[in-house]
């Protein structure tokens, strides 16, 4: 006898085989969530860890708890700064395309449609402009001129002291941002150490009340202090597994911040080279340098002065006290 399946006439499934049921139905119900957690339930119930956190005591309970609670807000913190460095090098992008290919490096700062805020590099810079054009506009260079910058012009008008306030300026901005960027490095840090200390803590003290149980009870059996020991062993456990990630996700971040600084550091470089090139006085010639004086008192080297003709013969030299 065959049949034949037929998605239009459902009822000519046979009868006695299945049931009254027709191709499109399970013989079996579908699970729903209540199901599903109950059957879960006891699963749960014999995984190692949740049988040795109800045999712990409650101070082996409340410190596996403050690990599981430093384990969440990790994992907030390492997310956040994640997400944090990854905008600041989106932002250092931008800046920097906006940035090159001027020929004066105060372009960008006087157009602030270009300003990117946001950009660690962008704070560096703006810092290193105000300062630049603060000197810049005591020695009677506006902005219009700035502004109408060819590639070929030079105006050396900056002592070596101004130029070293523009780097001071540079400087002191690229610290705050290095602070910026290792904000929260210190909670992971704390982390990273504290946590398996705590769990040791938990460990030797929930080892401790076994071994006085197991004396209090007068048993020396191992089934008398097992329970409680692998409930003194959960919160290690917990302090590793809290440590052990922080550890590999400062790493990755530390990495992070570093390439950030590093990026800092070359803008810096880069900027006051500009600067350097085009607003650095020259240097004064080695015969301008005048000579010191000798103090009253001390003993002077006097020098003769070199022969008018190689012919000549050579004075000699003499050693006077200065008066």
């Amino acid at each position: 006898m065959g049949y034949t399946w037929c998605h239009d006439a459902p009822e000519t499934f046979p009868k006695g085989l299945l049931g009254a049921v027709s191709p499109f139905s399970h013989p079996f119900p579908e699970p729903t969530a209540v199901s599903i957690l109950s059957s879960a339930v006891p699963i749960l119930g014999t995984f190692l860890p949740f049988q040795a956190y109800h045999q712990t005591d409650i101070v082996g309970k409340v410190i596996t708890l403050i690990l599981l609670a430093v384990s969440l807000y990790l994992f907030g913190v390492v997310l956040n700064k994640w997400l944090a460095l990854r905008g600041y090098k989106s932002y250092n992008i931008v800046f920097l395309r906006a940035y090159e290919g001027h020929p004066h490096p105060a372009y960008l700062f006087l157009d602030p449609r270009g300003l990117i805020s946001g950009s660690p590099i962008g704070s560096v810079y703006i810092e290193g402009m105000n300062e630049l054009l603060r000197h810049l506009h005591a020695h009677g260079i506006a902005d219009s001129d700035l502004r109408a910058w060819k590639a070929d012009d030079v105006r050396q008008v900056l002592s070596p002291s101004e130029i070293e306030a523009v780097r001071s300026a540079c400087e002191r901005s690229l610290a705050k941002q290095q602070l910026v960027l290792e904000s929260k490095m210190s909670r992971i840090a704390t982390a990273i150490s504290g946590a398996p200390s705590l769990g040791l803590l938990g460990t030797v003290w929930g080892v401790m009340g076994a071994f006085m149980a197991m004396t209090s009870g007068g048993s020396s059996m191992i089934s008398a202090v097992a329970p409680g020991i692998s409930g003194a062993l959960l919160t290690t456990v917990a302090g590793l597994l809290v440590a052990i990630p922080a550890t590999v996700a400062y790493n990755v971040l530390a990495g992070i911040i570093r390439r950030h600084v590093v990026a800092l550091e070359n803008f810096e470089d880069s900027f006051m080279t500009d600067v350097v090139r085009l607003h650095a006085m020259p240097d004064a010639p080695a015969s301008s340098i005048p000579t010191p004086v000798a103090a009253t008192g001390q003993v002077a080297l006097v020098l003769p002065a070199a022969p008018a003709s190689p012919a000549a013969p050579l004075a000699p030299v003499s050693i006077q006290n200065a008066q």
